[in-house]
């Protein structure tokens, strides 16, 4: 919850609902002709004798296996960030495989999902009310004591002092 006068303004709300649709298109589920297009082709991680084609094809849909129904906005990320040697536990001398290929996908798409969470939870956010004018205190004080009133028999009147 927002303080009073602290809240998202309707620029920022309209921001960041923008940055939450993009988000949820980054994490909408790659399907498998994504990630040859985005992964296996560009990196060529599928290096296989090209005089065997069934090799190649199984490698493929190793990697198609280990990578279904990640978000393709981290398959991509993922083959950017090999691409610019950004990933230290990865050993170069090698290509990856689709195990390693799968845990960086999930590494970068837990991030993803945490920024879709957090902006989420901003846009739903309420923001505290303004705090009671001096007139409305006055007339909840006056209810109050009508209502006291109302709740203590006229015919008795409270006992002062005694002891």
């Amino acid at each position: 919850m927002f303080l009073c006068g602290s809240g998202l303004a309707p620029a920022e709300r309209d921001e960041l609902g923008a940055l939450g649709a993009r988000i949820t298109g980054w994490l909408r589920p790659v399907i498998p002709e994504e990630i040859a297009a985005e992964l296996v082709i560009p990196l060529d991680v599928v290096r296989v004798r090209r005089d065997e084609p069934a090799a190649e094809t199984l490698a493929a849909a190793q990697y198609a296996e280990a990578l279904a129904g990640r978000p393709v906005g981290a398959v991509i990320e993922a083959r950017i960030a090999i691409n610019r040697d950004e990933v230290d536990w990865l050993d170069r001398r090698f290509m990856p495989t689709p195990t390693e290929l799968a845990r960086l996908v999930r590494e970068i798409g837990s991030a993803g999902e945490a920024a879709r969470i957090r902006i989420a939870a901003l846009l739903s956010a309420a923001e505290d009310p303004p705090p009671p004018t001096a007139e409305e205190r006055e007339r909840r004080a006056a209810a109050a004591e009508r209502a006291l009133r109302r709740a203590v028999p006229h015919d008795t009147e409270p006992e002062h002092g005694s002891a």
